[in-house]
């Protein structure tokens, strides 16, 4: 049964339960779910103003009295849609440089902008108070990829060696283990962004997130039969800066996609379907 939320205009968005495609991401913890919390919205409202008797205003005649208030009567102050900085990993020139390193082919970006209509998102990462969010759209061939590519991760894991601490640099294709939500982790490509001593800032490309993380637990994986699969997550945001109230990565969202971003193209715009 779908979940619903009450959002900022009063519609609902859907989230459905951990469906198949939530396991194949790893272990989930059941006691973690989203359901029956309500979203905040604020309904405090300024009481209207009690009407002042002529006589109090201090004024002489009834023109008066509607010269001053017409003179201090508040303005209206219209209020600036607010804008959010695009997080850096949702940025076309961070995915290009991906792209370039990881799978020698950038047409990814073309292709993910093409997404319209109705669509089931499976979120794999969230940036809390911001409308962005990484997930993936749940289609049979999407589905399809998710089970080849993790379940060939999950054996690789087994086989491929550590990788020694010189072979680890900016640019690096490797494998390592990324936690999704409270207590979940699945092995994942990922793309190393920089290293510092013993730690590595790494990139997981199917689920959208980064982590630091000790290169010593970092798995060799630059066989390009590992990375014939596009990146299974694609970058969105909430259309009209609905926020969710805390993490919601390993719900399945139901909506439509309503356009490209005005800054980024390739960053689709979701509108949360509305509840019956």
């Amino acid at each position: 049964m779908p979940v619903g939320f009450c959002c900022p205009e009063q519609s609902q968005c859907t989230v459905q339960p951990r469906s198949d495609c939530t396991r194949i991401l790893g272990n989930t913890d059941e006691g973690n779910g989203m359901r029956g919390t309500a979203w905040p919205r604020s309904q405090l409202e300024m009481p209207a103003l009690e009407k002042v008797p002529e006589g109090e205003l201090g004024l002489s005649s009834a023109g008066a009295e509607a010269q001053f208030l017409q003179r201090t009567a508040p303005q209206v102050v219209k209020h600036e849609q607010v804008r959010y900085a695009v997080p850096m990993e949702m940025r076309g020139s961070f995915l290009v440089l991906m792209l370039r390193d990881c799978y020698k082919d950038l047409s990814w970006l073309a292709v993910i902008a093409k997404t319209y209509g109705d669509v089931g998102l499976l979120v794999t990462d969230c940036l809390p108070q911001t409308p962005y969010f990484w997930a993936i759209h749940l289609t049979e061939e999407r589905h399809l990829h998710m089970q080849q590519l993790l379940g060939a991760l999950a054996q690789a894991e087994e086989q491929q060696p550590y990788l020694a601490k010189q072979e680890v640099k900016r640019g690096t294709r490797c494998l390592a283990q990324c936690i999704l939500g409270a207590d979940s982790r699945a092995w994942n490509r990922c793309w190393v962004l920089d290293k510092v001593e013993d730690l590595a800032v790494v990139f997981f490309v199917d689920f959208g997130c980064s982590a630091t993380i000790p290169v010593s637990s970092l798995r060799q994986l630059d066989k390009d039969y590992f990375w014939a699969i596009w990146p299974l997550a694609q970058p969105f945001m909430f259309q009209e800066g609905i926020l969710p109230p805390r993490c919601i990565v390993q719900q399945v969202l139901r909506g439509k996609v309503v356009g490209p971003s005005p800054t980024e193209p390739h960053i689709l715009q979701f509108a949360v379907c509305i509840g019956d």
